[in-house]
């Protein structure tokens, strides 16, 4: 699974990736398991849709999520990427 916050990313990389608390890639059952990890963090689906490219024929299947925030450091509380591993 990859996360976009809507964070900028270098072009060779990518930190979209969620990690766990010892750094390793995160390994979901399946999309439910995904979805419940991410609403015991307080986000809650809003919407899902296809992404149809013209460079392949496999269809990408998007889930958008949505979190009230207060502060702008709240948005990332509980989640952990390559990037906020190395600021650490």
């Amino acid at each position: 699974m990859n996360i976009d916050f809507g964070q900028q990313t270098d072009f060779w990389g990518s930190d979209k990736e969620l990690l766990d608390e010892t750094g390793r890639p995160i390994i979901f059952n399946n999309i439910l398991d995904a979805l419940n990890y991410m609403g015991e963090r307080g986000w809650e689906l809003v919407q899902e849709y296809f992404d149809i490219s013209y460079k392949t024929d496999n269809p990408t299947h998007h889930w958008v999520l949505c979190k009230t925030v207060t502060d702008r450091s709240q948005i990332t509380e509980g989640l952990l990427t390559t990037r906020m591993l190395k600021e650490q």
